[in-house]
């Protein structure tokens, strides 16, 4: 397997680009496109730009709250990444969301999954979907496979999101890559380091995203309640910095308010069920950085080729200028490319869950064996 990213300019550069590292003399590639501009005019212009040169390529594409090159964090820009396998075969599939989206997930795995299949790589739609429905579908119809990606974004407007393979560009659906072969190895890592606070609640009303009451009592008040005043006459985006956290299957969770409503009920970046444990939670960022460190140190012997970082828009707000002080040092594994979601997908102990506030880790090579890079690895804690 083979990495290389590019962020993109003009087709002159990407051309040249291209053809520099001959990938278009390859068959089985994956492309990735992150872009922060939210326009389906621009998004269409460089898929077009990309198959006149790549025909044999597939791709699958979000719009983003940021991106990630090299490991370094970018703003409305626009991130291509190439994967290039030997043995590995690379479909994509792109559906619309039929207001069903355990069927949807299901979809997914009778279209791109075979015997070998071992990850899901998924986009989908950042706010009109739960995006809980489609992983749990996906899990359902196939157990094995692990789901990594996340949901579209749009640089925190909380307006419209788009994903989008070479087919199509859509509103309200997926985009998903299968990649099937023996000889590829996956690795998933993920950090959270929130810190659970306050009592612990009961979610008493709750339909798919959106809470009504916890404890009885009105979502909105209950931020007033524990948190003032001042966060409340914020609300959504002062409660960023205080997600609601649940433990599902040894995993915990955090969920991030982006909307409140009239009745005092707020809908939340993924799905939350009536009757759950929760408690409010906050970052703690040396927990963060050291987290990261740890999982550099892990990752050092494991056969990677290319690192997919998958993070939440909330954590990048949070961290602030020392975000990259968490996704600087995956670089040193292999080439480290991604971007910052409205919610993340990923696969832990055995079950697929959404997850927010979270930067999750994809890992791909083929082979066994461990690269020059993995051996180099040089871990600092301050210098990026």
């Amino acid at each position: 397997m083979k990495q290389y990213g590019f962020i993109y300019t003009d087709f002159m550069k990407m051309k040249s680009f291209i053809y520099s590292k001959n990938i278009d003399t390859e068959c089985n590639i994956l492309i990735q496109i992150f872009t922060g501009v939210i326009e389906i005019e621009f998004i269409r212009r460089i898929i077009s730009e990309i198959t006149s040169l790549l025909p044999q390529a597939e791709i699958i594409g979000s719009t983003t709250a940021g991106e990630i090159f090299e490991g370094k964090v970018c703003t409305k820009a626009t991130i291509i990444s190439f994967s290039i396998f030997e043995k590995t075969k690379v479909k994509t599939k792109i559906l619309n969301n039929h207001d069903n989206e355990n069927k949807l997930g299901n979809c997914i795995v009778k279209d791109l999954v075979e015997e070998n299949t071992k990850v899901i790589i998924l986009f989908s739609e950042g706010l009109l979907m739960s995006g809980h429905g489609i992983i749990k579908g996906i899990q359902k119809a196939n157990s094995n496979i692990i789901v990594c990606g996340g949901k579209a974004s749009d640089n925190g407007y909380f307006e419209k999101t788009f994903v989008f393979t070479k087919e199509k560009i859509i509103q309200n659906g997926v985009a998903a890559a299968s990649l099937t072969g023996r000889e590829l190895n996956v690795t998933t890592e993920y950090s959270f380091c929130w810190c659970s606070i306050g009592k612990l609640m009961t979610i008493t009303k709750a339909i798919n995203n959106r809470i009504f009451t916890i404890n009885n009592i009105k979502t909105m008040d209950i931020y007033k309640k524990y948190l003032g005043d001042k966060v409340a006459e914020e609300l959504p985006m002062s409660a960023t910095e205080f997600p609601l956290i649940i433990k599902k299957d040894n995993i915990n969770i955090a969920r991030v308010p982006f909307k409140c409503h009239d009745d005092g009920s707020m809908t939340f970046l993924g799905n939350i069920e009536t009757g759950d444990k929760v408690q409010f939670g906050y970052g703690n960022v040396n927990m963060i950085i050291d987290n990261s460190l740890n999982i550099v140190s892990s990752l050092q012997n494991k056969p990677i080729e290319g690192v997919f970082i998958y993070s939440c828009s909330i954590r990048r707000s949070f961290m602030q200028n020392n975000i990259e002080l968490e996704t600087i040092p995956l670089n040193r594994i292999a080439p480290a490319y991604g971007f910052f979601t409205y919610g993340e997908f990923f696969t832990g102990n055995n079950s697929n869950q959404l997850l927010n506030a979270t930067m999750t880790i994809l890992g791909l090579s083929e082979g066994e064996q461990v690269s020059r890079n993995n051996k180099e690895a040089i871990i600092n804690k301050n210098v990026p």
